[in-house]
């Protein structure tokens, strides 16, 4: 197939050069253009070689091994060279580049076609860009001037890339100054860019509104901004044509002028049929839309019918369809369309980080172990998960050891948001359970010390402190800290509870384990820990069938409990 192709494209290519040569010919000779009727125009053999340029490079592309994306550029801006006003050849060699990131070797290309052709439109604007791109916005604004007024004083394309690039350099006069006139220049031609100039303008206002520092003078900039999303969203002429990226635009600026009935507006005039319909900037709109006004319902329904599609979806839409499970406690499905995700990209790290995430919020830790056991080299973060998921699983050495290398890296690099607090709270909790009770109380002292205004860890120090009959004085202290922030907890009142009966002050601990209880004691103690220090405390006040009766109620919640 690959051969067939070949000899095509070296057949176009040999015989566009020969035509070519022999209309040269009979030019020189002096026979004219007559005989040549039947043959291409100069103007269509020009064209023609072009294509075949193109073609050679597409097949180029498709050779065992293929070429390298540079020498698949440079072929295409050879057709590019030849037909300057040729969007596909500069669009398809440049954009690999771009979407990569590779800016300044797209600009490299660009640099000398933009050269070759000083009033190429379509060229000196891919240059522009690249420009600034590249941090160049102010050899772009010169460079583009320049053009325009040596080449292309009326042209619409030209004045819209300037306003916006003036925009961006926060020249917002001269900026407005040029889109009134591309308007005027437009409304002289087919008005055919009017929409696109008018979204161009409401994003200028209200870049301009943003950058002010006079309330009333921003008021007046979103006013304009406002008024124009409003002829844009009843301007049905507008939306029968537009392209997928406007739409993406006018959603931007309603989100961020709170216009989402607008919005709405306009995702009803390009439903379904509507091409813009199939694109998932639609869906997403959408989903948005349905999201800021508050209907639930309507949003579960558009997303249910996303996922109903076999074929893969855009990331963008699963990944809002996991947010919404997730913020709605659906872990199922939101367990099952992060799973998408990871099947449409496996070696994305960041989507399987967050499918084990998920599954360790459902209690399914080894399910999320086996996301992550085969990858060597994990970063940080995704240790320290991996660290939980061998806690909720059981496995406390694995977990252990996974924190002991985050703490090593985490102070390596100076990364106090890696092991902040709550990290040394689990680290100190894992310690704990493994018996390493002086090594908890060290990771509970950085914690503190990290976070000493916050509840949880003076509680957490103060109590570890207390069970393990250290520093009892200092422990009490620590826990009635707590209390003055949060003096309705259930934990923190068993806390002080335990601390004053550790230390015989049993009217006291009764006390505060009689709020402790009020509070919902039983209710947060899955394991039984407070009606075994309940029945402690009654025993110790003389209230054995009130410590009998909590022991029969810890039976039955966790009959393996040991004190």
């Amino acid at each position: 197939m690959k051969s067939t192709l070949a000899c095509i494209i070296l057949i176009l290519a040999g015989w566009v050069t020969g035509v070519s040569a022999e209309m040269a010919n009979a030019a020189n000779s002096g026979q004219g253009t007559d005989s040549w009727s039947l043959c291409l125009s100069a103007l269509e053999a020009k064209e023609a070689r072009a294509w075949a340029e193109y073609a050679y490079g597409v097949f180029l592309s498709h050779e065992t091994p293929p070429c390298s994306q540079e020498d698949f550029a440079r072929q295409l801006l050879k057709a590019a060279d030849l037909l300057p006003d040729a969007e596909v050849p500069v669009v398809q060699a440049i954009m690999p580049f771009i979407s990569a990131g590779q800016h300044a070797k797209a600009l490299e290309l660009m640099e000398p076609l933009a050269r070759r052709h000083p009033d190429s439109e379509l060229h000196q604007l891919f240059y522009c860009e690249l420009l600034r791109s590249t941090s160049q916005l102010t050899q772009a604004i010169e460079h583009l001037q320049d053009f325009m007024k040596a080449y292309c004083p009326k042209g619409v394309k030209s004045h819209l890339m300037q306003a916006q690039f003036l925009c961006e350099a926060r020249r917002f006069r001269e900026s407005e100054k040029l889109l009134k006139k591309a308007v005027a220049l437009d409304k002289k031609a087919d008005g055919e860019n009017l929409g696109m100039l008018k979204l161009a303008q409401a994003r200028l206002y209200w870049t301009w509104g943003v950058n002010t520092s006079f309330p009333r003078t921003a008021n007046r900039y979103f006013r304009h901004c406002r008024k124009l999303l409003e002829e844009l969203a009843s301007s049905a002429d507008y939306w029968k044509d537009t392209a997928p990226e406007q739409l993406q635009e006018f959603a931007r600026l309603c989100e961020q002028e709170k216009q989402w009935t607008l919005l709405e507006e306009v995702l009803r005039m390009v439903a379904s049929p509507h091409p813009l319909a199939e694109y998932e900037v639609y869906a997403l709109c959408q989903i948005k839309t349905l999201q800021a006004l508050g209907r639930h319902a309507e949003l579960q329904k558009v997303i249910n019918d996303l996922l109903a599609n076999s074929g893969e979806l855009h990331p963008v839409l699963l990944q809002e369809a996991v947010a919404f499970f997730e913020k709605h406690d659906l872990l199922d499905d939101a367990i099952e369309s992060q799973s998408r995700l990871v099947v449409q990209e496996p070696q994305n790290l960041f989507y399987r980080l967050q499918l084990a995430r998920l599954l360790l919020s459902a209690g399914r830790p080894q399910h999320g172990l086996l996301l992550l056991n085969h990858i060597q080299n994990l970063p940080p973060q995704a240790l320290l998960l991996k660290a939980y998921l061998e806690k909720a699983a059981g496995n406390l050495e694995a977990a252990y050891g996974l924190l002991g290398k985050v703490e090593k890296l985490a102070m390596e690099h100076g990364d106090s948001q890696l092991a902040n607090a709550g990290f040394y709270l689990t680290y100190a909790t894992i310690c704990e359970l493994m018996g390493k009770v002086d090594e908890a109380i060290d990771k509970l002292r950085v914690a503190y010390k990290l976070a000493p205004d916050a509840p949880d860890t003076a509680n957490s120090l103060g109590y570890v402190l207390c069970d393990h009959d250290r520093e009892l004085v200092y422990a009490e202290e620590l826990i009635r800290k707590a209390l003055l922030q949060r003096p309705d907890s259930a934990a923190y009142l068993d806390s002080l509870a335990w601390v004053c009966f550790k230390q015989g002050k049993y009217p006291e601990a009764q006390e505060a384990m009689a709020s402790c209880l009020k509070a919902g004691g039983m209710e947060d103690d899955p394991d039984g820990t407070t009606l075994a220090h309940a029945a402690a405390i009654c025993d110790a006040n003389g209230l054995p069938e009130l410590a009998a009766l909590y022991r029969r109620w810890l039976m039955v919640i966790n009959p393996d409990y040991h004190e």
